[in-house]
């Protein structure tokens, strides 16, 4: 077979496995973020936690924010699990990161929303884009 024949089939093929989302295996069966996060050092650190079920050996990736308004003040935080990451034991497992906020505003106890998203580094499956409503408590 001719160079640019095997070039066009290999081409085709990545093609199609790219457009079949059920080629992907999908490593992260469950993750959820607790409705409660805690505040600490006067409100510029918040630690978000929660629980992940994966492929056992699997390594995921996590990016975060933290989004309060309090006012017409917008007060935000956001941070990668990257390079620390969380090694998949194939069960339900607990997960924690904490966030520094951004600039001289201090979080205040109240509510805030939270986002984030799981990758999973081992397949490149990406895990549920999660938005929710969190409660910041000292």
């Amino acid at each position: 077979m001719h160079a640019p024949v095997r070039l066009l089939i290999a081409g085709a093929v990545a093609t199609i496995a790219i457009a079949i989302p059920e080629i992907a295996s999908g490593a992260i069966y469950g993750y959820t973020v607790a409705p409660k996060a805690q505040l600490s050092q006067r409100g510029t650190l918040v630690t978000l936690s929660g629980t992940i079920t994966c492929d056992e050996g699997d390594q995921i990736a996590n990016y975060f924010t933290v989004t309060e308004v309090v006012g017409r003040t917008v007060r935000s935080a956001e941070q990668s699990i990257y390079p620390n990451w969380v090694t998949c034991t194939g069960v339900l497992q607990p997960w924690s990161i904490t966030l520094r906020a951004f600039g001289t505003l201090p979080f205040l106890p109240g509510l805030a929303a939270e986002h984030s998203i799981p990758f999973d580094t081992y397949d490149f499956t990406v895990g549920p884009d999660n938005n929710q409503p969190i409660v910041l408590s000292p």
